[in-house]
């Protein structure tokens, strides 16, 4: 049996259902959830979801309709006035969703371990937003439940303990304990090696993320941006560009590339094997500029900076699409975009056949002085 578990973030595939079966007072804000959610409505969906739920468990009690529902409402994570009772009610909602995955009969294993999977990654999503204040004192971020439940359906050294120890990866580095976190990455590496199992999952692409920013952590940022690179390599052809994965690598390799180049080691990368350019695109047969203009430096800037972009090119030569991926402080981010709005490059039509047109990629540097001329540094 092969579960394919590869999301854009922490929520599970929508749970399909049964029309026929639920009352129509509980598919009402079911119906409503979903259609916020493929919306983008977060905080609408996140309260359809509790309603959902909430009438599931009084109309339904104790079914598959009422694990699925109370999964929804506990994998959606709202932005806005977010309290500790939100959150452990979200648990309670895992909570719920585990004990009641033997509804789903032979996929009862597959469905609990997913579920307490889903339950350590929202902790850690809210530790990362919340600095952690929500879970001190909790269950170990309830990896001690997922290793009991690892146990009790005979999966150890399974996909799902790998995928364990990729989520205990990112406990360690949130919490900048670099030097555990790598020995976790390491654990997780081994068994996604040795598993004799079918579940494929998104864990694997995640460890080579959390397992970079580790390395960035410990000094090591050459074998960092490797593990970015690997991201966006493996990716290719499998995922779209705008995935938040490739979202997430492209932004880290780029950050951690700069800061190589800073450090005057951008030989040594390449000859590691970072690679001079973005893998989907062959960045110097980019579209050719034809005029650049300088930014303005912000009166409110006290050091030097930059600010890395991505944009497209369009038939007439102007940038569109333009984005900021990092910068060492955000005053240089309006000047940059602004910047670049007025670049021009060579129109489509006066353009090599392969010139790519597509995701070009540039550093805008702002350069502070003292009143004696010499350079202020950026931020270290």
């Amino acid at each position: 049996m092969k579960k394919l578990l590869l999301s854009l973030g922490i929520c599970l595939a929508l749970s399909n259902i049964a029309y026929g079966k639920t009352p129509p007072e509980v598919l009402k804000p079911y119906k409503e959830y979903r259609a916020a959610l493929e919306a983008g409505k977060t905080e609408v969906a996140y309260k359809k979801a509790r309603i959902a739920w909430k009438l599931a468990e009084d109309m339904l009690g104790d079914s598959k309709t009422t694990g699925d529902l109370a999964s929804n409402f506990a994998d959606i994570n709202p932005t806005k006035d977010y309290t500790p009772k939100k959150y452990k009610e979200r648990m309670k909602a895992h909570a719920r969703s585990i004990k009641l995955a033997s509804f789903h009969g032979e996929d009862e294993a597959d469905m609990a371990l997913v579920r307490h999977l889903m339950r350590i990654e929202t902790s850690l999503t809210l530790a990362s937003i919340k600095n952690g204040k929500f879970i001190q004192g909790g269950k170990g971020l309830y990896f001690d439940d997922m290793e009991k439940a690892l146990d009790e359906y005979d999966q150890v050294g399974s996909t799902y303990e790998g995928d364990m120890e990729v989520l205990r990866t990112r406990h360690y580095e949130l919490k900048k304990d670099y030097e555990r976190s790598l020995e976790a990455s390491t654990r997780a590496e081994t068994l996604f090696k040795n598993r004799t199992d079918n579940v494929s999952t998104h864990y694997p692409i995640l460890l080579k993320l959390y397992k970079g920013n580790s390395l960035r952590g410990v000094g090591s940022p050459i074998k960092a941006a490797l593990e970015y690179q690997a991201v966006m390599q493996n990716l290719e052809g499998i995922m779209p560009a705008e995935h938040p994965f490739v979202k997430n690598a492209f932004t880290q390799w780029m950050l951690t590339r700069s800061e190589l180049e800073d450090a005057g080691r951008l030989e040594e990368a390449e000859q590691a094997g970072l690679c001079e350019c973005w893998p989907f695109e062959n960045y110097k047969n980019q579209a050719l500029p034809l005029l650049r203009v300088p930014p303005i430096l912000p009166r409110r800037a006290k050091r030097s900076g930059h600010v890395n972009v991505m944009f497209d090119v369009s038939e007439a030569g102007k940038p569109i699409n333009i984005q900021v991926l990092n910068s060492t402080d955000s005053v240089f981010e309006k000047p940059t975009l602004d910047s670049v709005a007025k670049w021009r490059y060579q129109a489509a039509e006066d353009a090599p056949e392969d010139q790519s047109r597509k995701g070009v990629a540039n550093k805008v540097s702002f350069i502070l002085a003292d009143i004696h001329g010499r350079v202020i540094p950026e931020r270290g």
